[in-house]
């Protein structure tokens, strides 16, 4: 896709953190096609923001009918991170299946490379953002609050849960049942006081949701881990709403009963829009911060989208 141009350096020669400042293409869009323009930032370590990175992303967006006009640096390196601005042209036909799949190709290319891709419509919208909405679990807490909740409660997971090298995202539903089912007769508060004094947050968590306060920002939680949990986690660091899976009380213990519809990956999905609607914003002026299969389609719904990545088990999903 470069061969238009015939300057685009070669991947061998190019040091991304010295040369380009912005890169042009001609337009691949045939004449008379109804498209879109989409912008697509990326940010990474030095160490990682390698040529080979940026041809990988270019392939993604060749991929899904992606035609790149600009390519512009935003920053060189000096704070210790390479950023990178693509302007993307999408054809009309098909746009929404195809920019979902670019960007969920997209979420997976940054998380490999130790690095953050965002992409959202180019426009007035783009620096119009109203609303932040956070995952819970290794995104505003540094552990999973599921995990939290059971082991302060003495549930382990299940040996009977089956064993597989890449876990569905069903397995997880069938065993947050099983883990549930055994908090029967447990009290409420007994536990969550026990899980509340091993919760930490994740660095930097508390600061960032108190100047998105201060600039006027609405917040929210969407979480598959318990509800109480996300209201404490509301309550400590200020947040507007708070969504996560309820298990059942009654008499001041756990029944072992899970409320329906249990957040899920389409669930959360669903939840965010009832957020937008109670707003009266729509998705572009949202941002949703978020990892893990469970977190994919919240992300892929907003209007920018960031994946956050940090060091875990292969188990938690958000």
């Amino acid at each position: 896709m470069w061969s238009r141009t015939g300057s685009f350096p070669s991947p061998a020669r190019w040091d991304p953190s010295t040369q380009i400042s912005e890169q042009r293409t001609s337009s691949l869009t045939p004449i008379g096609m109804c498209s879109q323009v989409f912008v697509i930032t990326m940010i990474s370590p030095v160490g990682t923001a390698s040529s080979a990175f940026l041809v990988d992303i270019c392939q993604v967006i060749a991929t899904y009918n992606g035609n790149i006009e600009t390519i512009t640096s935003l920053s060189r390196g000096s704070n210790g991170f390479i950023s990178y601005e693509f302007s993307v042209r999408l054809p009309e036909e098909d746009l929404f299946r195809q920019l979902e799949k670019m960007r969920e190709g997209l979420l997976l290319l940054g998380k490999r490379a130790r690095g953050d891709i965002a992409i959202q419509r180019s426009g007035l919208l783009q620096r119009a953002k109203r609303m932040v909405v956070f995952d819970l679990s290794y995104t505003l807490i540094s552990s999973d609050a599921n995990d939290i909740l059971f082991k302060s409660a003495g549930v382990e997971e299940s040996e009977e849960m089956p064993k597989r090298a890449k876990p569905d995202i069903s397995d997880y539903a069938e065993q947050l049942e099983q883990r549930v089912s055994r908090l029967k007769g447990l009290q409420v508060s007994q536990v969550l006081a026990k899980a509340l004094s091993e919760l930490s947050y994740t660095p930097g968590a508390i600061e960032v949701v108190r100047t998105l306060k201060r600039l006027g920002y609405k917040t929210a939680v969407i979480s598959r881990g318990p509800r109480l949990i996300a209201d404490a986690v509301k309550t400590t660091l200020g947040l507007d709403f708070a969504y996560g899976n309820e298990f059942l009380v009654e008499g001041e213990k756990f029944t072992g009963e899970l409320r329906t519809p249990a957040v899920d990956a389409r669930r959360k999905r669903d939840l965010l829009d009832m957020l937008l609607m109670h707003e009266k914003i729509t998705t572009e002026q949202v941002i949703a911060v978020g990892d893990g299969p469970v977190s994919s389609k919240m992300l892929s719904h907003a209007g920018l989208a960031v994946a956050f990545d940090q060091v875990r088990d292969t188990k938690s999903i958000g």
